[in-house]
């Protein structure tokens, strides 16, 4: 696994899998997921979102998964859980879909925390959330 700090964020690469976490402005983080998630990049990913906890409070989270491949279940129980425990930290959840699979996963976490995920199929919807706009989230459907 190869970690790039970046000026606007952190690369996290893999053999078949890019986690891309991108300070979008303090208190809002974007991570765009490109090929197979796994759950070994997970700790990195939720280190970097709790040192921006730290500074910031709490935490508005988007998570781009138009360009994930697969994942394996445990990807998904570890960022539930994760999620899950820091509500008061997290409390905007906001996630961009494509594929069904994904959706359907999606849904599985969002129904272990109570609803709490804005699901978007749309990505101008998705970006006007990141960026400011009143928008409205819609609940996925590809």
């Amino acid at each position: 696994m190869e970690c790039t700090e970046l000026a606007d964020g952190l690369s996290i690469e893999e053999r078949l899998a890019t986690y891309r976490l991108r300070r979008v402005r303090p208190g809002t983080i974007e991570m765009i997921l490109r090929g197979g998630m796994h759950d070994r990049a997970v700790p990195v990913a939720t280190e970097y979102l709790l040192r921006e906890i730290a500074q910031v409070g709490t935490l508005r989270f988007f998570v781009d998964t138009t360009g994930i491949a697969s994942y394996t279940s445990e990807f998904r129980k570890l960022w539930t859980a994760w999620l899950s425990e820091r509500r008061a930290q997290v409390p905007e959840v906001h996630v961009l879909v494509a594929s069904r699979l994904v959706a359907m996963g999606v849904q599985l976490a969002n129904i272990a925390m109570g609803g709490t995920i804005n699901v978007y199929s749309d990505r101008r919807r998705y970006e006007a959330a990141i960026f400011g706009s009143s928008a409205q989230s819609t609940v996925s459907g590809s």
